[in-house]
């Protein structure tokens, strides 16, 4: 029986949203509040370089990322009348502030969307190929990973390299202001292509591809680390007082999948859904197969608690349409709307890649979509539902695409997707996914991400022996909801259709 009396609060933030929740258990039963929620995202702004070249650069607005989080824990503090036991930070997978010898940051801090590293791959792969850095890290080449962005530096501004004392995960350089730990969590730098696979060791070959000395690389610790404490006057100011910075699972899509109600790890997919969808399963090792280079499929985490995914684009081009269109219509799209639009559109009428990087960020979203669409020799779609339903579908039909991919490295067959995090009240889109891989699918918990950040917290503080005996708790306060499939005879013909663009 779990002990009572102690509550923690988590920080979860993503690239388009933050939120801070407080979770406690007592009685066997658990109860989770939300506190406080705000928006997030990368700001775009221009620089004048000295010969007078303008460029687009898109930053993090770190600061205010930082007062927010400090107005949601004095929120945290009210919400309660039981002492919260500590504080746990997870973030998105990407992006670090670097510090000088003062404490100090260097620059702002660049979001992964910045179009600095649109080609950085491909330079990169001249020092260590593909099959190399996967060989080396279990994961795939993206432009995002951390290595990729200290070899940007390395070859255009070794200036602020050489200014360098810590570089500082997102998560981290928050953690810092809080504590002054500077500290990086396993599951976090196990994502960045510097470490070797299944491990949080830093590997030679791949610091010397990115031009960084290991001396500036963060300490990183295991999950369930107590970092330090808050920081006195910010202990005064929250009404929190002197309670424990605990390293947390870092990653997000860590946290989430610790959350996620699997009963078998061998028959269970898992997707945490919302701006990116992380479509996988978890294994005690990574699996370093042909099948899985081939299938660009990631080993995330470290030995024991590995997972084997991949990066879908999730809802991030939906998200990017509805902006523009309420700009044009000068009043605010509600979720529900467009859903009924989507639903309201035919059935795979059109088909779009969602991880087309033409989509990944462009200036203009549904000029991109259309774009593809037109490239792949189909008709236009004729209004806003049939191309929401056209990128709902389009990522169904990606997660069918995964699934298989898993199904082929693994020699399991997968019964039952867990769809969690806030994608997961997506009731259209679960439906889609349902009927595009012909398995039920249990959607929730809602707040995956916040939940999994608590789960390793109350480990650490010693109510539970490990986190699959604290989410059983979490699994009778919070019930999922099963979409079972309907018609899957279409969707294979669509797959198809879709796996013959890329020969």
């Amino acid at each position: 029986m779990a002990q009572t009396g102690k509550a923690f609060a988590a920080v979860d933030l993503g690239a388009s949203g933050g939120k801070v929740f407080v979770g406690s258990f007592a009685g066997g039963g658990f109860e989770l509040r939300e506190v406080h929620r705000f928006d997030n995202g990368g700001v775009p702004t221009w620089a004048v370089e000295a010969d007078g070249t303008v460029t687009e650069k898109i930053y993090w607005d770190v600061l205010n990322l930082f007062n927010q989080v400090v107005l949601g824990l004095r929120k945290a503090a009210d919400a309660t009348e039981v002492p919260i036991e500590s504080i746990g930070i997870d973030t998105w997978g990407a992006d670090a502030g670097l510090l000088n010898e003062y404490g100090e940051l260097l620059s702002p801090v660049y979001c992964y969307r910045d179009h600095r590293l649109d080609d950085v791959r491909d330079e990169l792969s001249n020092v260590l190929s593909p099959r190399e850095l996967f060989d080396i890290t279990g994961l795939p080449s993206q432009p995002f990973y951390l290595l990729n962005q200290l070899f940007w530096l390395k070859c255009n501004r070794p200036d602020l390299l050489a200014m360098t004392r810590c570089v500082v995960p997102i998560g981290s350089l928050l953690q810092y202001h809080l504590c002054g730990s500077t500290a990086a969590e396993q599951t976090w730098m196990a994502v960045q292509e510097l470490t070797m696979a299944g491990t949080a060791d830093y590997d030679d070959r791949l610091l010397e591809a990115a031009g960084v000395d290991r001396s500036i690389l963060p300490e990183v610790v295991a999950p369930g680390t107590v970092v330090g404490l808050l920081r006195p006057d910010l202990a005064e100011a929250t009404g929190l007082g002197p309670c424990k910075i605990v390293a947390t699972k870092m990653h997000d899509t860590a946290s989430a999948f610790t959350a996620a109600p699997v009963a078998d790890r061998r028959k269970g997919l898992i997707i945490s859904s919302g701006t990116w969808s992380l479509v996988g399963r978890i294994l005690d090792e990574p699996l370093l197969s042909d099948a899985v280079f081939e299938g660009r499929l990631a080993n995330e985490g470290v030995r024991g608690d590995v997972r084997l995914l991949r990066n879908v684009m999730g809802t991030w081009p939906v998200q990017q349409l509805r902006e523009a269109w309420m700009r044009q219509d000068g009043r605010e799209i509600s979720w529900d709307a467009i859903a009924e639009l989507a639903q309201a559109a035919p059935v795979l009428a059109t088909l779009v890649d969602v991880d087309d990087q033409a989509i990944y960020n462009p200036p203009d979203m549904e000029a991109a979509i259309r774009a593809q669409i037109a490239r792949t020799g189909q008709a236009q779609p004729s209004g806003r539902g049939e191309l929401l339903r056209a990128v709902y579908e389009g990522l169904a039909l990606k997660v069918r695409e995964v699934n298989a991919f898993l199904q082929e490295a693994t020699g399991d067959r997968h019964e039952v997707i867990h769809v969690v995090g806030g994608g997961a009240r997506n009731g259209l889109l679960n439906q889609f996914i349902a009927d595009a891989t012909g398995l039920p699918v249990k959607a929730g918990p809602y707040e995956a991400t916040c939940i999994g950040n608590i789960l390793v917290q109350a480990v650490a503080a010693g109510q539970f022996p490990d986190t699959q005996t604290a989410r059983a708790a979490v699994d009778a306060a919070l019930p999922t909801v099963t979409v079972e499939p309907e018609d899957s005879t279409c969707w294979a013909a669509a797959a198809d259709a879709l796996s013959g663009w890329h020969g």
